[in-house]
């Protein structure tokens, strides 16, 4: 359960936005929540970046890992491949030996966004077969949703659309990142396994930014020094009073 979110900014300089909730939710048989933590679900390697949803998330992490830590030329060159045949083959195995264990049905399959930056910008959903599919013809803009938080953040961004807060005929990277964010805070705000932050990454032609981690050192870095400022002010409050 999850939520992913890409959006191809083509307005001034052009770049893919790809961002991902962190909430891993772990459920019982009836599918009510029992214990959240924070996990990864984006993964990138030089010229690719690959989000990932799912319910099975062990064998998904483990497929990731593989292919981050395979050599750059050998995981592009597969990459390469699927977009070249439409189809990931790697992933439709990966879904298959899934749904081999008893209790995991097609719902527990894997899905994922792909973007690249080679040979062009590109951003691509995986479906559970390994079928490589663009954006929808019937988007706004340039943008995929998937996952559990995906009906959120379709009334989020066409609420943006109606208010006339995004121009969708002119997305910029900035607006990109800032409907990224939006759709999982709000996602985040009504859907129980939607949660824990973000992960967001910002691909152009010539690099993979993880803005995401940027952010989150960022606004720990803000917090620590409000608490050293509080805590400053309330000490020189205990001192005054002591005399």
């Amino acid at each position: 359960m999850t939520l992913l979110v890409g959006i191809h900014a083509e307005h001034g300089l052009e770049g893919i936005v790809l961002g991902a909730d962190r909430q891993l939710s772990i459920v019982d048989e009836e599918d009510n929540i029992i214990s959240k933590k924070q996990a990864t679900k984006i993964y990138f390697n030089g010229s690719w970046a690959l989000a990932c949803y799912g319910t099975e998330y062990r064998e998904t992490l483990a497929f990731c890992r593989a292919l981050v830590k395979a050599p750059p030329e050998e995981s592009l060159k597969k990459i390469m491949e699927a977009i070249e045949k439409g189809r990931y083959i790697d992933i439709n195995e990966l879904n298959a030996r899934m749904t081999q264990r008893e209790g995991i049905s097609e719902e527990d399959t894997s899905t994922f966004l792909l973007a690249v930056k080679k040979p062009k910008l590109a951003l691509y959903h995986i479906n559970q077969f390994g079928v490589l599919k663009g954006i929808p013809q019937n988007n706004d803009f340039n943008y995929i949703c998937l996952g559990s938080g995906e009906k959120d953040a379709q009334e989020y961004i066409e609420k943006l659309i109606r208010s006339e807060e995004i121009d969708r005929n002119r997305i910029s990277i900035p607006d990109a990142r800032k409907i990224v964010r939006g759709t999982i805070e709000t996602a985040s705000s009504k859907e129980p396994t939607v949660g824990m932050g973000f992960d967001m990454l910002i691909i152009t032609k010539d690099k993979i930014e993880d803005i995401g981690r940027k952010i989150r050192r960022a606004e720990t870095s803000a917090g620590r020094a409000e608490e050293t400022r509080i805590d400053g002010e309330y000490a020189k409050n205990q001192d005054e009073n002591s005399n």
